[in-house]
């Protein structure tokens, strides 16, 4: 199951439960959670959910939260832009 949470905290998205070894890609792909996002918008996986090649049609940028990426070099130049999301 993906679970959508706005950031205010309300939950905006619900998938249905998939059973088994689903990974959530797949569970992505299957339900076009993708062009249910605003052109524009901003998608953060809470996991290695990798979606980018299938969000940048559509104009949704995908942020990867800081302690999940192993460059240290990465997370200093993206804590300031990450902060203000």
């Amino acid at each position: 199951m993906i679970v959508g949470v706005t950031p205010g905290g309300i939950c905006s998205y619900m998938s249905d439960v998939h059973g088994g070894a689903v990974s959530d890609r797949q569970i992505t792909e299957s339900t076009n959670l993708i062009t249910k996002i605003n052109p524009g918008d901003s998608l953060m996986p809470d996991n290695d959910l990798d979606v980018q090649d299938i969000s940048t049609p559509v104009d949704v940028t995908v942020s990867i939260p800081i302690f999940k990426e192993n460059n240290k070099r990465s997370r200093e130049t993206n804590f300031a832009r990450q902060k203000n999301i």
